[in-house]
């Protein structure tokens, strides 16, 4: 049976033609849903979208727009709406915001560190919302402002939005839906008091508009066989005060909903659709769904993530949300892989393009994977987000496939991440009081199967093209051609990296464990690699791997097996690049071919930036700085960044004291980073300086410090 529904129909009228029939056919217009398209229980069943078929998250209204000053207008709507956006004809509006966006380039389209004290100023701070980044761009949070004590002091509710409870940065935050801050063409506000609506706008809108309001277009739970083609899914409202949930040990949390969302379900398949202009993230696949297709979609302009596959925490073995809890498992439990039905697997997201995404929500990912198993992510391509295009965000359960994507213009808004991130904070992560054999074993009972990175070009400016940090075990990754921020391995089991061709970087291992079985062989770098807290023998291999040097003649790489202390075989020699960056000896796999297929697609595409292979005659070590007997640096880079988890490149780093220093006698160490001294965030070694030539002599110092494995610490000594 085939049956065609119209835009005039009810949400019920149109789940009555489902339930009726095989196939239904959306006929052209906007589906404006006054709540979600709810298919419960329903097996094999088409749902095809003909051009221009589209369900949006709008209500449709008419006005009379009034000129209420220069660029504004105002018209007057029933009070008490939920209006998160307006569209007037191809024209959006966003709500209006201090400061202004003057900069899509710029976190959140830019920030002011007085919003607080601006929405303070406010007749009615109470309408605000306060979004701002993570206090150490590790993502977001956001707030709504709920009043003003006597003293002026805002109240906030919120900030549930990251699973590093640190505050928000002092710097990168904005408010929105102030009457006061209406000033640029292109905002909204509406009062929920009066029911009035002004715009700012170079010319008034035309009478017909749409009222954004619902969050959710789909939901699909107890569904068999499901396949959506040709659809739009458009104009939903945001979800960033929603409620989030951790994801284990990662850094996320996560609002378990989408614009589409899917729980209990298997073989669902989205081929041809587009997801744009979205509150939410765009597709949710939650819980037990096995063997769900995206194929041929484009996703862009969404304010949180594209598509997610999350399990739930029953499937998983010692499921524990707190990134730094110490937690003992004894290591006789004999616990492996799944633990319940309720996880995503075997399902595939091919021939995709996701671009824009984060707008509103910075700890977002084009496709986000957690407890779940055997996720294949294939000739997509994925550009233009806050933070990582792919996040793998635990260790459960392993099997996934990211191959022969194009993936570019990442971790743009945040820092300390990569293009294609990974954690693996399993039930291993502090356990307290087990050797590297017993975490070892703990480590695999959860990365059941290998998860493969291959063939993939990877470029990341703002961070790692590959990051696999914190526990990260059990992955091949092998012939991918990484482009600007090389490969990091931090602390994690049996990794193998083969093949890559990391141009103009290198390869970053961190704080390995001993007898970890990580494998780097046969890769060519084009600097020496930049290790930090290594033992003293790098896992189980490292060798045969290729040094691009600017000149002179084939040689051992001394500069690799100085740092490994491995390298035996590894060469160094000038290599020459076909236009693909392939080395013309052959030595490594030929793939000139990444990201979407389709031709559609692809001239929507951007295109990725490819630099020229720069190899370096010398390597700059680095300046380092001397107060007294003591030597130190600067946070240079992103890798010590990311080990002693400084705020930025703040602080500075102790190379040597000796023992005789009145700092050492009180506590100081090598490898520390000192980042505030008396409480001032230290800018960099001359700020150091200057801060310590300050105190008188005698005077008392509080330096706070971090490092890697201890975490942050006061340390009280004297000038």
């Amino acid at each position: 049976m085939r049956a065609t529904v119209t835009p005039a129909q009810t949400a019920g009228e149109i789940e009555q033609v489902i339930r009726q029939n095989e196939t239904t056919v959306f006929a052209p217009g906007r589906y404006c849903l006054e709540r979600p398209l709810r298919l419960l229980g329903m097996q094999s069943r088409t749902l095809l979208g003909e051009p221009g078929a589209a369900l949006c998250g709008a209500r449709p209204a008419r006005v009379r727009w009034e000129a209420r000053g220069e660029n504004l207008y105002g018209a007057q709507l029933a009070s008490g709406l939920a209006v998160d956006g307006l569209r007037a004809g191809e024209v959006s509006f966003h709500p209006a915001r201090y400061p202004h966006a003057s900069d899509p380039n710029a976190i959140f389209g830019g920030t002011a560190a007085d919003a607080l004290e601006f929405a303070a100023s406010c007749a009615h701070p109470e309408d605000g919302v306060l979004h701002a980044m993570h206090a150490h761009l590790w993502g977001d949070v956001h707030y709504q402002i709920t009043g003003r004590g006597a003293d002026g002091t805002l109240a906030l509710r919120g900030g549930w939005q990251n699973n590093r409870p640190m505050g928000m940065h002092r710097e990168y935050r904005f408010v929105e839906n102030l009457r006061e801050a209406l000033g640029a063409p292109g905002e909204f506000f509406y009062d929920r008091r009066t029911g009035e609506l002004l715009v700012c706008a170079l010319e008034a809108p035309g009478e017909e508009i749409h009222l954004i309001s619902q969050p959710y277009l789909v939901e699909m739970r107890d569904c068999r066989n499901v396949r959506w083609e040709g659809l739009v899914f458009e104009d939903s409202a945001r979800t960033f005060l929603a409620p989030y949930e951790p994801l284990l040990r990662s850094d996320w949390c996560i609002h378990r909903g989408g614009a589409v969302f899917a729980e209990n379900v298997a073989d669902i398949a989205l081929h041809g659709c587009e997801f744009r202009r979205l509150g939410s993230n765009a597709l949710f696949f939650s819980g037990n769904a096995a063997r769900c297709t995206v194929s041929e979609c484009y996703f862009h302009d969404l304010a949180a993530s594209a598509i997610c596959f999350v399990g739930k925490p029953s499937c998983v073995s010692f499921p524990c949300s707190t990134v730094d809890a110490p937690e003992f498992f004894p290591p006789d439990v004999e616990s492996i892989g799944p633990q319940s039905e309720e996880y995503a697997r075997d399902c595939t997201v091919e021939n995709c393009l996701i671009r824009d995404i984060g707008r509103v929500e910075k700890q977002t990912a084009c496709v986000e994977i957690a407890m779940s198993a055997r996720i294949r992510v294939a000739r997509c391509t994925l550009h233009t987000c806050p933070r990582a295009a792919i996040n793998i965000g635990d260790g459960t359960f392993g099997g996934h496939c990211i191959e022969g994507n194009d993936i570019f213009d990442t971790v743009r808004e945040t820092g300390d991440h990569g293009s294609v991130n990974g954690w693996g904070r399993d039930r291993f992560w502090h356990a307290h009081g087990l050797n590297s054999a017993q975490m070892r074993d703990l480590a695999l009972r959860d990365a059941v199967e290998t998860t493969v990175l291959r063939q993939n070009r990877v470029r990341c400016n703002h961070g790692w093209d590959i990051d696999l940090d914190d526990g990260c075990s059990n992955y091949l990754v092998e012939d991918n051609l990484c482009l600007a921020g090389g490969l990091k391995f931090r602390e994690g089991f049996c990794r193998i990296a083969r093949g890559n061709r990391l141009i103009n970087n290198t390869f970053h291992p961190h704080v390995w464990f001993e007898n970890s079985g990580d494998v780097f062989e046969g890769n060519l770098v084009m600097r020496p690699y930049l290790p930090i807290g290594m033992p003293e023998r790098w896992g189980e291999r490292v060798d045969g791997n290729l040094l691009a040097v600017a000149s002179g003649p084939e040689r051992p790489a001394a500069e690799l097996a100085r740092l490994s202390g491995q390298d035996e075989s590894s060469i160094a020699r000038p290599v020459a690049f076909d236009e693909n960056l392939q080395p013309l000896d052959g030595r490594f796999s030929q793939n000139g071919a990444y990201g979407v297929t389709s031709a559609h697609l692809r001239a929507l595409a951007a295109a990725c930036p490819v630099d020229a292979p720069t190899p370096l005659p010398d390597w700059d070590k680095g300046k380092t700085w001397r107060l007294n007997d003591i030597v130190f640096k600067g946070i240079d880079n992103d890798g010590e960044m990311s080990a002693f988890a400084t705020p930025g490149h703040h602080g500075v780093l102790i190379l040597a004291l000796p023992p005789h220093c009145p700092w050492y006698v009180d506590g100081l160490r090598e490898n520390t980073a000192v980042v505030t001294f008396n409480g001032t965030l230290i800018d960099g070694p001359e700020h150091f300086l200057r801060l310590y030539e300050e105190m008188g002599a005698g005077a008392e110092i509080r330096l706070g410090t971090r490092t890697m494995l201890n975490g942050a610490a006061e340390i009280r000594t004297r000038k």
